[in-house]
């Protein structure tokens, strides 16, 4: 190569560099003015009285002005230390923003508002976080909203409570209908519910289940990254590993109800089956409400098929099943979300589950002659 040859390919090299180095600076420029970042919060903190009937949820920040317990007022915390939760004053600066739950001895929602009703009939509603209204106020749980929609009607009892999958969610059912003696149980299903096979169980990683987003949470002694990283950097290697996590996690849930986890799959039918029976020996009537993820709501909801798939199983078995999720489709679905990192249902998403199930839950009160 001659000399005039190698200075024109080192004119060139340099220009190219220069150019990359310009177009990755305005695009930096770009970034930071239209403030887009890998967002990362405080980890929420969920904490529990021993007896387990006082609840607060915290988070670091109150984006909807929603929360209504403010940990950092010395009197807020004094108040559910009386309940008997504890390190209030440890998760006061990270997450100020709370809410606070009450249950019965029977750990199912005694602040929601529910009075009985003298000759009212009675609907008991079981499942998990979702059922209970993890981060939600207890009178904008569906329960509740199910209640104020039935008037005299029917009386709504919540006993969902968070961390109840199968089987614990069957075991728990035979107290709840010697406790309240319902005409209806209704399970509120979610797609994390379903018994895991041990080997199934050892694929989840918990990063992000698409409920809580452990990949977003700082744990509590780590702060966020120095501003002074690229912001080119950050987003586009958060932009690459949300695509992996959330494509790792679809499959998971995918999954859950197919060849992969069939034994755990056909053991939660059987527990759902169970249930069912309680029921009716009890003298109630039993509904499966699917309720959906929170999503991809707003484009391709990923798991219709699943959904579908697991209406047949059930209904084949003679379960009276309905599917809740055309009642949140076309949201925003981050709009629907408690919080960024927590993606329990919030208040709306609850309004709308409640319009769902009160359609599905009229026809067995119907029977019933009310």
């Amino acid at each position: 190569m001659t000399s005039a040859a190698r200075g024109l390919w080192a004119k060139r090299l340099t220009l190219s560099l220069v150019a990359t180095l310009l177009s990755l600076a305005g695009a930096e420029l770009v970034l930071r003015i239209a403030g887009i970042e890998a967002s990362r919060w405080a980890h929420a903190n969920h904490l529990e009285s021993a007896d387990k009937r006082a609840v607060v949820d915290a988070y670091p920040d109150d984006p909807r002005g929603y929360f209504d317990l403010d940990l950092r007022d010395a009197e807020v915390r004094a108040e559910w230390a009386a309940r008997g939760v504890q390190r209030l004053d440890a998760i006061a600066e990270r997450t100020p923003s709370g809410v606070g739950l009450r249950f019965d001895e029977h750990l199912c929602r005694s602040d929601s508002g529910v009075a009985p009703t003298e000759g009212a009939l009675r609907v008991l509603v079981v499942g998990d976080s979702f059922a209970e209204g993890q981060g939600v106020r207890g009178e904008d749980t569906f329960s509740a909203r199910l209640d104020r929609r039935l008037g005299d009607r029917a009386d709504v009892v919540n006993c969902g409570r968070r961390g109840y999958d199968f089987p614990q969610l069957a075991d728990a059912l035979p107290a709840r209908l010697a406790a309240y003696a319902p005409d209806l149980v209704v399970y509120a299903m979610v797609l994390n519910d379903a018994q895991r096979s041990e080997a199934f169980a050892a694929r989840q990683t918990y990063l992000d289940d698409w409920i809580v987003d452990r990949r977003r949470m700082l744990a509590s002694d780590q702060e966020p990254p120095s501003t002074w990283i690229p912001r080119v950097y950050t987003v586009t290697a958060d932009r690459v590993e949300a695509a992996r996590v959330g494509q790792e996690t679809l499959q998971w849930y995918r999954d859950l109800y197919a060849a992969p986890n069939a034994d755990g799959w056909a053991a939660t039918q059987d527990h759902i089956v169970a249930m069912r029976d309680a029921a009716r020996a009890a003298g109630a009537d039993f509904l499966v409400a699917l309720l959906p993820l929170l999503v991809d709501l707003d484009g391709d909801y990923p798991f219709t098929e699943t959904h579908r798939a697991i209406e047949r199983a059930l209904v084949a078995r003679g379960v009276a099943f309905t599917d809740t999720s055309a009642a949140l489709l076309g949201e925003r679905t981050d709009a629907l979300w408690v919080h960024p990192t927590d993606h329990h249902p919030n208040e709306r998403a609850h309004a709308r589950l409640s319009a769902s199930l009160y359609r599905a839950v009229e026809p067995f009160l119907a029977l019933r002659g009310r």
